[in-house]
Formats: structure tokens, C-alpha cells, sequence
């Protein structure tokens, strides 16, 4: 992976690869969408063709894992590691990045201004 884009922990390679194969997915998109508590959102979807990708797309390879990196979501997430974390209800991706500078409780949704947010989510407590 180009660690300057993006880092992904094993456990989140081993985890993404297999919902991929699952899925019967060529790849997995991460993008950034508006939305959440803190008005950004990531998101992460399947490629489920090649044909389907965006020609637009940072396509990084890690063996057969393929991670499609959108335009608007490379200007937000230069230098995020990707984690992927056990716990007794199940799993779920984290994301740690650098240039959020709010993040909801939940982990799934951010700023990058301070912004007059309040770091955690009401939602999510």
C-alpha cells in the first residue's frame, strides 16, 4: 500500500480480503461522503467489476486486495491507517486519520476544522 495515501493494518487486509472474496467483489472503494454528526462520513463499498471502477480512482494492490481511493477522499485522508478491531459484538474498520480534527464516538464520522463541533456524537452515546 503507498503509505503515503493510506496504511492498512493486517487485520484489516486480512478482514478486507475476505469480504471481498465473499462478496465476489474485484475490490473495495473508499470514499467520503457528507454526513454524520460531524458533516463527513467514510465510506467503504465493493467494486464488484473492473469495468465498474472509477477511471478516476487510486487503485492500490496488496496481493489479490484491491483498495479504489476517490478523488474526493484522497484530499481528506493522505497519511489514514486502516484497522480492523475484534471485540464481543463483532468487528468493525477504524479508521485513524491524521487530518480529522473532530471525530465522532463512533469513529465513522468526522471534520477537519475544529468548527464549533463537540467531539462526540449524540447519537452515538
Amino acid at each position: 500500500m503507498d503509505e503515503k495515501v493510506i496504511t492498512v493494518s493486517d487485520s484489516a487486509l486480512s478482514f478486507l480480503r475476505e469480504s471481498q472474496r465473499e462478496a465476489g467483489a474485484v475490490g473495495v472503494r473508499v470514499d467520503i461522503v457528507s454526513g454524520g454528526c460531524q458533516g463527513m462520513m467514510y465510506a467503504l463499498d465493493f467494486v464488484t467489476e473492473e469495468s465498474a471502477a472509477d477511471p478516476t480512482d487510486l487503485v492500490l494492490s496488496d496481493g489479490n486486495l484491491r483498495i479504489y481511493i476517490s478523488p474526493k477522499a484522497r484530499v481528506f485522508i493522505g497519511g489514514m491507517r486502516m484497522d480492523y478491531v475484534k471485540s464481543p459484538m463483532g468487528g468493525h474498520i477504524v479508521f485513524e486519520n491524521p487530518n480529522a480534527k473532530v471525530n465522532c464516538s463512533c469513529g465513522k464520522s468526522f471534520c477537519i476544522d475544529e468548527g464549533s463541533g463537540e467531539p462526540i456524537c449524540k447519537t452515538c452515546q
